[in-house]
């Protein structure tokens, strides 16, 4: 469960300095939290979306799903920041992965599928 390492990457942004952010993802179906990808209509405030299919494809289905998530909003924060009617580009981060076992797996099979994200 990513909580297991909400301090460590609450150090590692910290130590950073500003300009930095960390999110975190779980497997589907492993652990729950305030920020899960979901069916958007569980009712249940921390219900799991049983619809992910518990495979490899499914896991990499998630995390391309998750990294979406964080993409849109951040171009919606961007827009709002820059006003709604700008013609400025909207500036991505550069994401860093950090994971290890089977999440190392996924995330390069992510990578592979969504090359953009590496972009």
């Amino acid at each position: 469960c990513v909580g297991w390492y909400k301090k460590m990457l609450l150090d590692v942004v910290k130590r950073l300095g500003i300009g930095y952010a960390a999110r975190g993802v779980s497997y589907a179906g492993h652990g729950v939290g305030e920020n899960i990808v979901g069916d958007g209509e569980s009712g249940g405030k921390f219900k799991r979306d049983t619809r992910i299919p518990w495979t490899v494809d499914g896991q990499v289905d998630h995390k391309i799903s998750w990294i979406d998530a964080v993409i849109n909003e951040l171009e919606n924060l961007w827009k709002e920041w820059m006003g709604k009617g700008s013609k400025q580009q909207i500036i991505l981060p550069k994401f860093v992965f950090i994971t290890h076992s089977i999440g190392a797996h996924l995330v390069q099979r992510m990578c592979i599928i969504r090359s953009d994200v590496l972009s």
